[in-house]
């Protein structure tokens, strides 16, 4: 704390002290880790009433995460003095009511405002001003292409993303899938990623998915380089003069997949990590290298990533169904397809892609492809196992597959710089699956119970087992009864 010791080292203590001075307040973390602190406060933080600043930038990872989960109904952070300025990266997440409540200007570095109750930020006071990464020091100098970790992100926040009755000043910005809590944005009652009283100026900002309107300017509007669209009830609107200087809206935005490999942007950030499905703390619909996206209504999500100088197109995920001439082992309802492109690698090279299955209960088995190989001309089902040049390696959580250009599993088989994998088959089971019909239901749970008492045989394939001891038990039964409940909405 600047001008000021503070006994006790945490986020509360400083804010409290900060209270009690009366020029502006430094609060600046210096903790000696390479990780990201996450401080978890477990009610309401003290309001800031004077010029704040807090600073990330001594810590090596520069950035502070604040999680409201146990905060009860509160704010994440409130400002009723300022103005308050953020340094560095500062995400604020899962508070009951707003990310940030402030009646004085903000400006911020980089900031995450995600799955908060109500906005993301709301700025009360109509004389104050909003600022986001406006130095922009991060993205490669003046003229130069915007890098994914240097992207503001406003996302899933429940009434909306950014309420502003001042003035909006922001540079690469993502506001996404904001309004989770709005049932009828019809009704005019919110869900916008951005409504902004005064004059509005956006660079590079990617406005996607909101349930109101995507970006609402009640005066002038100025959005340049940027990406507005699959926005529930308008994409960009102003109440004055708008001017759009390269943004894409509307059906140019390509279903809403703005990095081209795909998955439309309403799915990705469903990813486990608030869309981050590698963690490699970028947002994977950021990334052309990257794709996350569902399996099927019982299963999550599945995340393939390739290496940083490949790109994906035309990726599709896909369950229960059944191809031409599928081998007899996989049954209609079991196996996983994965159609995908890779392209930009060098002709003749050499490429891993990496397949992660973030539903712990999905335990792959095997994997094949559908294609021509250099023995068979036609398409055809193969096993594509490594071998020690490609193929696939099985782990318990992910696999990865071998690829080179031109060889078996590219099925244009030519040394082009592009690699055809379609479709791929991890053919997977579903722990608890004792009737082995590909799903988790109550028949599973009876069996178990039958089990348990003696009425059958308790012995079991490794696939039925849910805990790793070879048999069939009361432990198996209560495992498959939550996970039925955890399913039922």
């Amino acid at each position: 704390m600047h001008g000021q010791t503070v006994s006790e080292c945490t986020l509360r203590a400083a804010l409290e002290t900060a209270v009690e001075l009366e020029e502006t307040a430094t609060v600046r973390f210096e903790l000696d880790t390479p990780d990201v602190p996450e401080i978890s406060p477990p009610s309401a933080l003290p309001s800031i009433v004077n010029p704040t600043i807090l600073d990330m930038t001594p810590l090596a990872a520069g950035n502070v995460v604040i999680d409201g989960s146990g905060a009860g109904e509160s704010h994440g952070l409130q400002v009723v003095e300022g103005p308050l300025a953020i340094k560095g990266e500062l995400e604020i997440r899962c508070f009951a009511k707003d990310g940030i409540h402030a009646s004085v200007p903000v400006s911020a570095d980089r900031l995450h405002l995600l799955h908060n109750g109500q906005y993301g930020i709301r700025m009360n006071d109509g004389s104050q001003t909003l600022t986001i990464n406006r130095d922009a020091l991060s993205n490669g100098g003046e003229g130069g292409p915007a890098l994914p970790e240097a992207y503001s992100r406003i996302r899933e926040n429940g009434l909306g993303g950014i309420r502003v009755n001042g003035e909006l000043d922001a540079f690469f910005l993502e506001v996404e899938n904001n309004g989770t809590a709005v049932a009828d944005p019809a009704t005019g009652s919110g869900g916008d990623g951005i409504w902004a009283e005064g004059d509005t100026s956006l660079t590079d900002a990617k406005i996607v998915g909101n349930k109101g309107i995507g970006a609402y300017a009640n005066l002038d509007a100025r959005f340049e380089d940027g990406a507005a669209c699959g926005n529930t009830v308008a994409d960009l609107v102003a109440g004055e003069e708008l001017t759009t200087i390269d943004t894409i809206t509307g059906d140019e935005c390509a279903n809403g997949d703005i990095d081209d490999d795909g998955i439309c942007d309403e799915d990705e950030p469903g990813a486990p990590n608030c869309g981050d499905g590698n963690a490699d703390g970028v947002m994977d619909d950021m990334q052309s290298n990257v794709a996350s996206f569902p399996m099927g209504d019982d299963y999550e999500y599945v995340t393939l990533e390739l290496p940083s100088d490949a790109a994906l197109e035309e990726t599709v995920g896909w369950m229960f169904c059944r191809l031409p001439d599928s081998p007899p082992e996989i049954s209609p309802t079991s196996p996983d397809y994965i159609d995908f492109t890779m392209r930009g690698i060098d002709p003749g090279s050499e490429a891993t892609a990496k397949i992660i299955l973030h539903d712990q209960a999905v335990q792959p088995e095997a994997f094949h492809r559908y294609g021509p190989t250099s023995e068979q001309e036609g398409p055809h089902w193969y096993e594509f196992l490594h071998d020690g040049a490609t193929g696939a390696q099985i782990f318990a959580d992910h696999l990865m597959v071998h690829y080179k250009d031109g060889a078996r599993g590219d099925d244009d088989l030519s040394e082009n710089g592009e690699i055809r994998s379609r479709p791929c088959d991890f053919r997977s089971y579903v722990a608890g699956d004792i009737d082995e019909n590909g799903r988790i239901g109550l028949k599973d749970a009876i069996i178990a119970i039958e089990a348990s008492t003696g009425k059958m045989e308790s012995n079991c394939q490794p696939k039925a087992d849910t805990n790793n001891d070879n048999r069939i038990g009361t432990i198996d039964a209560c495992w498959i009864l939550k996970r039925i409940a955890e399913s039922d909405p």
